[in-house]
């Protein structure tokens, strides 16, 4: 690694100055990946970060905390991707690379839909809190809140869009919601909730 560390510096100083794309580059150098020296310079590399990060989360709990934070995530965005598609086992049984295609797509929309929902309905909970310490604690709450959450919403349920139904709906103020500015220093100073 030391004998190619000035051609790691110069690939690296490639990718931040975007005198090449990323993607270009990496795609030449796993072309011939495995006699490539600089390859080999980089996985080097790579395994120092990878145990620099290993010895600091077994050595951090912050960083232990924020890798299970990162985690439970990912476990949840999961778990609402099952929600959603929760037909055949969640197994896809189109016959067709086309139609499984639509098939994910309808889920990536109704799941985007859902998430579009739960923003409307944040967003009215903060313009219909009161400005000062109401709102700063909905803020706190709603910064560990997340967005793709489902309970209210029954899967299976047969939905009525009848303008009768559609009307008793109670209707977001729009122009009110776009016009809500929120002060990004004062959002940031919020101190969670204990």
């Amino acid at each position: 690694m030391e004998e190619d560390w000035d051609d790691i510096l110069r690939f690296m100083a490639t990718i931040i100055l975007r005198v090449t794309p990323a993607s270009q580059l990496f795609q030449r150098l796993n072309s011939n990946a495995q006699k490539h020296p600089l390859y080999k310079a980089l996985s080097e590399f790579g395994q120092i970060i990878e145990t620099m990060y290993i010895l600091r989360n077994i050595d951090e709990v912050e960083i232990r905390q924020a890798a299970e934070k990162e985690l439970n995530k990912m476990e949840h965005i999961n778990k609402f991707s099952k929600a959603v598609f929760n037909e055949n086992n969640y197994v896809m049984q189109q016959e067709t690379r086309e139609m499984q295609l639509i098939a994910d797509n309808c889920r990536r929309l109704i799941q985007n839909n859902i998430i579009g929902y739960n923003y409307l309905l944040r967003s009215q909970q903060v313009l219909d809190t009161p400005e000062g310490k109401q709102r700063e604690a909905t803020l706190r709450r709603l910064k560990r809140f997340s967005m793709a959450i489902w309970y209210y919403i029954h899967m299976d349920g047969e939905y009525n869009f009848s303008d009768k139904r559609v009307n008793t709906i109670t209707p977001f103020h729009l122009s009110k919601i776009l016009e809500l500015k929120i002060d990004m220093k004062q959002e940031e100073e919020l101190q969670p909730i204990d």
